[in-house]
């Protein structure tokens, strides 16, 4: 309950509580006494209730009952204004639209009995069964309240499952033309790529028998390398689209063996859960990384760590500079890295340290 409805329910209170005090022989005496007592019970019931959270569902129903039977025990004292009356009508609204069936509707019919006999008694028969309409009309009111609000959380409802089912396709469609794609890579471009490995490999038995064929050997040697790595590197990427948990750890480890010089690489027991493009952001990030600490540090020792920490993969690689390089400013690498890392949500920080070069890659995972 906010603090306006409360507000709004002490002024309420305070203005019968303000009209009570002008009842002819208002005191502690008789019936007086019965209308006094009457109105602390309904400030209870009333406050009560709007205190009280709205799991609390048999309180709440005690407090409402407390708050008629409040509103009934002024109607004696208060004929002639019919201010208890009016409360009784206020407390019923209120049960109506806070409590559900059948405990609003036994309530009402409950207040509706004492109020027809207490006028039927002081005042007429006729009178009494009048009375009762009040008392039916802020029970209507109240049920017609409770039933749109109960219909406005249901739609409520509904659009939120509407718009979570509508983010699970999103996704679903998402996964499967990633999936696609990664079929397309391997298909066309690993087969055509390890064709080529092949048919160079070839090239390179025949010619290793001719003389004179030396440059070209060379030559045929690194495009096979080159070939070779390529079809390592799109066989990651195809497991990093297809969402493969060890995709990344692959990638790390193999451009710790790949390195020039000595690596060290750590990595955690199990990598946390990574959505496919942050997987593949960050192994480009790291072999953009690694390439560039190859160039420039002459083969000088690299760490690269990857840990978990405060919903962030954290990863971390660093390489001695060698005394003879000069140390490259990041260039268009350097900007690479943050555009992959900005795409998912996450971050790179590069710079000259102590002992050498230090890239760190903060990505948050689920």
């Amino acid at each position: 309950m906010n603090a306006a409805v409360l507000a709004v329910r002490l002024v309420v209170l305070g203005a019968i509580g303000f009209a009570l005090g002008f009842e002819p022989g208002f005191g502690l005496h008789g019936v007086q006494a019965l209308t006094l007592a009457g109105f602390v019970l309904a400030v209870f019931g009333w406050i009560g209730t709007a205190l009280l959270a709205d799991d609390r569902f048999r309180p709440k129903v005690a407090l409402h009952a407390v708050f008629v039977v409040g509103g009934l025990l002024i109607v004696p004292g208060t004929m002639q204004t019919a201010l208890g009356l009016i409360l009784v009508c206020v407390a019923l609204l209120s049960t109506a639209t806070g409590v559900r069936e059948p405990y609003a509707l036994g309530i009402t019919i409950a207040a509706g009995i004492v109020v027809a006999l207490l006028y039927g008694l002081l005042v007429g028969p006729v009178i009494g069964l009048v009375w009762i309409l009040p008392a039916v009309g802020s029970y209507l009111a109240g049920t017609t309240r409770r039933q749109r609000q109960e219909r406005l959380e249901q739609a409520e409802l509904l659009l939120a499952e509407t718009q979570v089912a509508r983010e699970r396709e999103a996704q679903a469609a998402t996964a499967e033309e990633r999936a696609r794609i990664a079929r397309e890579m391997h298909d066309v471009l690993a087969h055509s790529i390890g064709a080529v490995s092949v048919q160079l490999e070839a090239a390179d038995a025949l010619l290793e028998d001719v003389p004179g064929t030396e440059r070209a050997l060379d030559c045929l040697r690194r495009a096979r390398g080159l070939a070779a790595e390529g079809l390592t590197e799109t066989r990651r990427a195809v497991g990093a689209l297809r969402g493969d948990p060890g995709a990344l750890r692959g990638v790390l480890t193999g451009l710790a063996d790949g390195y020039q010089g000595a690596a060290h690489l750590e990595l955690p027991e199990t990598v946390p859960a990574l959505r496919p493009e942050a997987a593949l952001a960050i192994g480009r990030i790291a072999t953009e990384a690694v390439t560039n600490a190859g160039k420039h540090s002459g083969g000088a020792p690299l760490w690269m760590t990857l840990n978990s920490a405060d919903g962030e993969l954290c990863l971390w690689v660093h390489n001695e500079l060698d005394p003879a390089a000069e140390p490259g400013s990041g260039g268009f690498g350097l900007i690479g890295m943050r555009e992959r890392a900005e795409r998912i949500g996450g971050t790179v920080t590069a710079g000259a340290e102590e002992t050498g070069w230090t890239v760190r890659v903060r990505v948050p995972h689920d």
